[in-house]
């Protein structure tokens, strides 16, 4: 790829992230806009070292976008209203309820090999991330749906445990027994 080319797509990136935001499961879209900022400023850079006539035309031309701050999250209260949207859904989630229903009757290797912990987890990271405002983590459910999948998958991975083996009624029993046979 070409200079210019390359310099034009970190404009339309910049562009489209300051607009729409990016995906970043952990990174605001303002750090990552401060990235593509810097790799404009090289771009520039390399194409005045390289082809000084390129740089007094076109797209050489278009002024560097500004620092911006590190936190800035592009389209906030889309993704607050998404997040409660999620919420809703998790909330009104038969899979969900069936999984906190039954979450007790495993062991922990049981709880361990379904992931029910982690899945069920989901729900509650959703929750502290509305309450804190963390748009980052707000983010990251958006699109509810295979987490929604997700919960039908451990339901599925629960109810496929081997029938011959007994859940037990008392976690904190099968965890002192598994520190006993470890020893």
């Amino acid at each position: 790829m070409d200079l210019i080319s390359a310099l034009e797509q970190d404009f339309a990136h910049w562009d489209s992230l300051y607009k729409n935001g990016g995906q970043d499961p952990f990174w605001a879209d303002g750090a990552n806009l401060n990235l593509v900022r810097a790799h404009i400023i090289c771009r520039k850079r390399e194409i005045e070292e390289e082809c000084p006539l390129l740089a007094g035309m076109g797209i050489c031309t278009r002024e560097v976008p500004p620092v911006v701050p590190d936190d800035y999250m592009a389209r906030p209260d889309e993704i607050r209203a998404n997040a409660k949207k999620a919420q809703e859904q998790f909330a009104a989630d038969p899979n969900l309820a069936w999984l906190r229903d039954h979450r007790s009757e495993l062991n922990p290797r049981q709880r361990s090999q379904t992931c029910i912990d982690n899945v069920i987890g989901y729900s509650a990271a959703l929750a502290d991330a509305i309450e804190h405002d963390d748009l980052v983590a707000m983010r990251r459910f958006e699109y509810p749906d295979r987490y929604l999948q997700s919960f039908a998958n451990a339901v599925q991975r629960v109810l496929a445990l081997d029938s011959s083996e007994t859940p037990c009624e008392d976690a904190d029993e099968d965890e002192d027994f598994e520190m006993e046979v470890e020893m």
